[in-house]
């Protein structure tokens, strides 16, 4: 293996990320309010708050998710690549980039996802499965022992969880496994650093649900992007999650989701999503509010339109970006973002 360095956000294919509309939202929003606080509270793997970082406003995301929670504390939390002090000095290691180097160099180890998701299920090839598990019992091992902070921590599980992901035989997330391997699942796994960018302003994580995260102070601006539809990203991403709790998973089924409670959005309920975001508008306190959503989801544009209308003037705008897909046929999806001004 060789270490190699990842520039910018994590490459991780994630539903709803908004890698393509993140620059016009930053436009946008950035037109109503060019600087200040930020919450966003469904951050997923940090792709918006990230440009906002960039842009210099002090960014508070949340998720429920511990990886997404993961992605968020290494591209949020930190300018630059960590210092790993006392894992240096614990190693006789000179700088960031052996540490790097040392995981990427590191034997095989036959742990659970070597034999759960390499010899059972065909998520990862063999070398693959045990380069990786010997990385997460590497980082194990190194918590127990009080060689990280609880960002470094954080950090690196990040960097695995996307490192694996970039060899990772699946169509982007981990309901099911492909029956053939694809030309990257073959590449040999890579341990790769995540590089922050830097910003101007302190920017902070919570694993905290987006109502709790919304009413924890007051922000200059609240983005909000909660899910559309039915998918339980829990399950989606089920082994980044599992990876992410640090906790060894009884996998069942053909995908093998941990059979453990799995946190879950009452946005994702079409029973429930309406009141979610009432409630959560009741208690947030904004100077700016951006919602973003699309027609085709659990909340009809009626409904957001009476709840918004309680906050202040809306304004709606559409953009039209890529969707999901697994096929090879493109396909797009009409997004709108909801600008309310109190």
């Amino acid at each position: 293996m060789t270490a190699t360095h990842s520039h910018g956000d994590g490459q991780m294919r994630y539903f709803g990320s908004k890698a393509s509309t993140a620059n016009l939202l930053a436009e946008i929003i950035g037109e109503a309010v060019p600087g200040g606080s930020l919450c966003d509270p469904f951050g997923g793997i940090a792709i918006v708050s990230q440009r906002f970082k960039q842009a210099g406003y002090a960014v508070t995301s949340g998720d429920i998710l511990h990886c997404a929670h993961a992605f968020q504390v290494a591209k949020l939390e930190f300018n630059g690549l960590p210092r790993f002090e006392a894992l240096k000095s614990a190693l006789r290691l000179q700088s960031v980039h052996e540490v790097s180097a040392y995981l990427d160099d590191l034997p095989p180890r036959y742990g659970w996802i070597y034999h759960e998701f390499s010899r059972k299920r065909q998520f990862f090839t063999a070398a693959n499965g045990a380069a990786i598990d010997s990385v997460r019992m590497r980082i194990d091992e190194w918590r127990q022992a009080n060689l990280l902070t609880r960002s470094e921590d954080v950090y690196l599980t990040a960097c695995l969880i996307d490192s694996m992901d970039r060899v990772a035989n699946t169509a982007g997330t981990y309901y099911a496994f492909l029956k053939t391997w694809t030309r990257k699942a073959i590449n040999p796994f890579k341990f790769r650093m995540i590089e922050p960018i830097s910003g101007q302003a302190e920017c902070v994580s919570y694993l905290i649900d987006a109502e709790q995260l919304a009413a924890r102070k007051a922000y200059d601006i609240l983005y909000l992007d909660p899910p559309y539809n039915e998918r339980n990203y829990a399950g989606y991403y089920h082994l980044p999650e599992t990876i992410a709790t640090a906790r060894a998973p009884r996998p069942k089924g053909r995908s093998g989701v941990a059979a453990a409670p799995k946190p879950f959005s009452a946005f994702t309920r079409p029973s429930l999503a309406p009141r979610a975001l009432e409630k959560l508008l009741e208690r947030a306190t904004f100077r700016f509010l951006a919602l973003h959503y699309s027609d085709e989801g659990l909340i009809s544009p009626d409904t957001i339109h009476h709840l918004l209308g309680s906050r202040g003037s809306v304004k709606r705008i559409e953009i039209t970006a890529p969707g999901y897909s697994t096929t090879s046929e493109p396909r797009r999806i009409r997004h709108v973002v909801y600008l309310v001004n109190p």
